[in-house]
């Protein structure tokens, strides 16, 4: 037993060494603020004076506003490194976060996101940075293991978020906001003194936009058929179920199934403690499963289950299955999606193909989130039950078309 123990807290030590255990942490202090306020943002929008509709069109918003830089934050990932960008724009973000508590309706909110979208670009940079940092056959338990920790405020900030918000209102939603945006200066703070480069920058070179969009498309020629087909899969089929429950569940449950705010946080925390124990549980097996394509599909016909709990059951219980299902899930497939999408790309090329993920992801998202919201708006129960077909395509397009790849990239 004890020999058991040592084994698997010096797995934890390969993988959380450098880079992986400070992004780690960071994500974890993020999560803070993040699971007080994200789980009412929609709530917020129509606290702002917004719409079911509106909702959609600020997600739209930032999607829009993401695609600007989002190109050239891949490509200066791979030609410049990836520490300075990370850090520059985590304290930007840290200062847009603070303005999230301060505005007066929902069109000053969509700015807001729209401008905290656009400085997302760093996540290329914050992908690669991760997976460099991770010794193949170590990355499925990586990102199961920063997924555990990450998730550990959502098991009681969101309890505390929904009781500040129906107690006290906007101020309420207000507090939440000051202290994401606390915890996001802290976090900025640890990256910028702890972080290190993880690849090599050779001199100084210039930015060329021909070069630029030149070396997007031999990346794309260069990635094999399952990352192509992965990407795209994301984009389409995972934007439309994404957009539908991220956005609307909490306004269908509080407002169509009657439950309470409180209550809505507590499934969110059962969520979040599910996840916690079932990625515990994946830290076992997640790397030494041989067709993780046919475990990701699986998981996603246990996603479709969730999505369908809040149209065939009511109240409380509805949001808790919600939650539960949803949470295992997600706590299986992002893990092994993002390993295998590690294991299929070569190191020069991550920051760019997060990129195109990012992008594609985007593109879509501007497109359907109004879609979705007109749809919500006219018929909450059809916009659910597409959003359940969506994730059942998944899982076919995953036990169909992904393979392993015959190498695991370094």
């Amino acid at each position: 037993m004890i020999q058991a123990l040592k084994e698997k807290l010096n797995e934890f030590k390969v993988i959380l060494k450098s880079n992986a255990g400070i992004i780690t942490l960071t994500w974890f202090i993020f999560s803070l603020g993040f699971a007080l306020s994200h789980p009412f943002f929609s709530l917020y929008v129509k606290e702002l004076g917004g719409t079911e509709v509106e909702i959609g069109v600020i997600q739209s918003a930032g999607a829009m506003a993401g695609l600007v830089l989002v190109l050239p934050g891949g490509y200066i990932t791979d030609r410049y490194g990836r520490r300075k960008i990370i850090i520059v724009t985590t304290w930007a973000v840290a200062l847009i976060t603070l303005f999230y508590a301060l505005v007066g309706d929902w069109r000053q909110l969509l700015v807001l996101v729209a401008l905290d979208e656009a400085l997302h670009f760093y996540q290329p940079a914050l992908i690669a940075i991760m997976t460099d940092s991770i010794p193949p056959g170590y990355r499925g338990r990586g990102w199961a293991l920063s997924n555990i920790i990450s998730s550990i405020p959502w098991l009681f900030m969101p309890i505390f978020g929904g009781y500040l918000i129906d107690t006290y209102g906007l101020v309420g939603f207000r507090i939440g906001f000051l202290i994401q945006a606390l915890m996001a200066f802290t976090a900025a703070g640890i990256r910028t003194i702890y972080l290190e480069e993880t690849i090599e920058v050779k001199g100084e070179r210039k930015f060329s936009l021909f070069e630029m969009l030149k070396s997007y498309a031999e990346t794309v020629k260069k990635l094999p058929r399952s990352a192509i087909v992965m990407i795209l899969d994301r984009a389409l089929l995972g934007t439309v179920g994404i957009t539908i429950s991220g956005l609307y569940a909490v306004v269908y449950a509080t407002e169509v199934l009657g439950v309470s705010k409180v209550d809505w946080g507590l499934a969110s925390s059962a969520g979040t403690l599910t996840s916690l124990l079932t990625t515990l549980l994946s830290l076992e097996f997640i790397d030494k499963v041989k067709n993780r394509n046919k475990a990701i599909s699986l998981a996603f016909l246990v996603n479709a289950l969730g999505l369908a709990s809040l149209i065939l059951l009511n109240g409380l219980p509805a949001a808790i299955v919600f939650f539960v299902l949803n949470a295992i899930s997600s706590s299986l497939t992002w893990p092994s999606i993002s390993a295998l999408l590690g294991d299929l790309t070569p190191r020069e090329l991550r920051g760019k193909r997060a990129a195109v993920e990012n992008i594609s992801n985007r593109v879509s998202l501007t497109v359907l989130a109004p879609v979705a919201g007109l749809l919500y708006a006219a018929n909450p129960r059809l916009a659910f039950t597409i959003a359940v077909f969506a994730v059942l395509a998944r899982s076919a397009v995953y036990l169909f078309f992904v393979r392993e790849p015959e190498k695991r990239e370094e």
